[in-house]
């Protein structure tokens, strides 16, 4: 079942707020100087107002320490995001490795264009690199896309859920336009819903993939009210 969710910071009044727009979960960036006890207030705050810790999300560019496996639990995270910066397949694999062997969390990694991880094809190929039961992908539709599968995206991204299946443990929903750059054109980063990415065939697709599956949207109204609408036969809650 497809799940909303949105970001928040480490604050009560930031969760408040969550569960004011009906969301399942939320994902929490970790600060590098987040201590124990800030983890333990929040994964409280979470459980009392009935909302999952859907993700913990590591640093930009980076993996993240082993440490930040066992915060990612304080915070009682279901996953750990990785969003990987420059750097080669190998070493990007073996950190993986490293820290799904040291985490009894899920490790997802994020497609980024800017990283080992931004074609399918690499998607595909680490995962099976990795080979961990709790090593997954995090999917940013927009970070997988380019001239030539713009669009063609429906069809581009059921082919990605083909390939990746139950490999996509989290949805970054973010969304793009194609537009002119000198000679040629270059993809921008939009708003969900102000953009040409096919949401409705893709949570279609990925309907039944997993359990719950995150579909993570910005904290916008007209942003959650797009999905919403996008998907409406899809289940999500």
């Amino acid at each position: 079942m497809l799940r909303l969710c949105t970001w928040s910071a480490m604050a009560e009044q930031d969760l408040e707020q969550a569960v004011s727009l009906g969301v399942w979960g939320v994902a929490l960036p970790l600060p590098p100087n987040t201590t124990v006890q800030q983890a333990r207030e929040f994964h409280a705050g979470a459980a009392r107002l009935g909302l999952v810790v859907a993700a913990a999300v590591g640093p930009d560019g980076a993996l993240p320490e082993v440490s930040g496996c066992s915060l990612a639990r304080e915070v009682g995270a279901r996953s750990l995001v990785v969003r990987p910066g420059p750097g080669t397949m190998a070493e990007l694999a073996e950190g993986c490795r490293m820290l799904c062997d040291a985490c009894s969390i899920r490790i997802l990694v994020e497609t980024n264009p800017g990283s080992p991880v931004g074609t399918l094809t690499a998607a595909a190929e680490l995962v099976r690199s990795v080979a961990r039961p709790n090593f997954g992908v995090a999917l940013d539709p927009v970070g997988l896309l380019n001239l030539d599968t713009y669009f063609d995206n429906d069809s581009f991204l059921a082919r990605v859920v083909q390939q990746l299946g139950a490999a996509i443990g989290l949805v970054v929903a973010r969304d793009a336009t194609l537009d002119p750059d000198g000679l040629s054109f270059r993809l921008v980063e939009r708003v969900v819903g102000t953009g040409g990415v096919r949401y409705r065939a893709l949570l279609a697709t990925l309907r039944g993939t997993t359990e719950d599956l995150p579909v993570l949207v910005d904290r916008r109204v007209d942003a959650m009210a797009h999905i919403r609408a996008m998907i409406d036969e899809v289940p999500l809650q």
